[in-house]
């Protein structure tokens, strides 16, 4: 299979009508190109599947080999979506994680997720991979890294930058069913350069129904179609 790159311009027009004034009397109608996402049978979390429950006696790394996700210290996530904290005792809301890793396009980004001890807490950008998570003071209690199972605290990866809400055009699952509205979804953070604070920098969505390892999603919107639509700068 061949694949042809277009054109590299940021706005397309087609056909043959003009109009004086108009595109400065160019011909052409401005069209919008596009993009279907399928996020085929979207897998249920997995609270500690990134790293099971362990004691965190001092600042440092976590044992990733726990992990229903981890393989050779490696956590990958399919369906990338964003990761989830927690901690067994109460009194752990002042210590941070840092996940490293990388996106559905396989980029690396980082990010910092601050505990809310026995509350789950959940960063904002969508991994496909982790390779690390620090924790940067002791915790009293168990530290758990996961996916999150609380449909409010999932946001699944785009794989092509979303810079507007007005650029959604429709949402379902397999069946055909309407899936969720505007606010399921978060455009991308383009603050450059991207840091460990900073939101997913191509967007995500939250499905309307729990992830269960069976429905499919179909997303369609309007992509940016510059330089940066897999997201730019992914420093830590």
């Amino acid at each position: 299979m061949s694949e042809h790159t277009i054109s590299h311009a940021d706005v397309f027009k087609a056909g043959a009508p003009y109009a004086g004034g108009i595109n400065g009397s160019k011909r052409g109608v401005l069209i919008k190109l596009v993009h279907q996402q399928l996020i085929l049978a979207a897998p249920a979390g997995d609270v500690d599947g990134i790293a099971a429950a362990q004691a965190v006696v001092g600042a440092g790394d976590l044992d990733l080999s726990g992990g229903a996700f981890t393989t050779d210290g490696i956590a990958t996530i399919e369906a990338a979506r964003n990761v989830a904290i927690l901690s067994s005792n109460a009194g752990d809301t002042t210590q941070t994680a840092t996940v490293t890793g990388r996106d559905l396009m396989g980029n690396p980004q980082v990010e910092d997720i601050a505990f809310n001890g026995t509350t789950e807490a959940v960063g904002a950008k969508a991994f496909s991979e982790v390779s690390n998570v620090a924790i940067d003071a002791a915790l009293a209690g168990n530290a758990s890294v996961g996916t999150s199972v609380t449909l409010a605290n999932i946001e699944l990866g785009l794989d092509v930058q979303l810079l507007n809400l007005y650029d959604v055009l429709h949402q379902v699952d397999g069946a055909g069913a309407a899936e969720g509205t505007i606010a399921n979804w978060t455009v991308a953070d383009v603050t450059s350069p991207a840091t460990a604070t900073t939101g997913d920098t191509k967007g995500t969505f939250n499905p309307a129904t729990l992830p269960d390892g069976a429905e499919d999603l179909i997303l369609t919107y309007i992509p940016n179609l510059t330089k940066d639509a897999y997201g730019e700068n992914f420093s830590g």
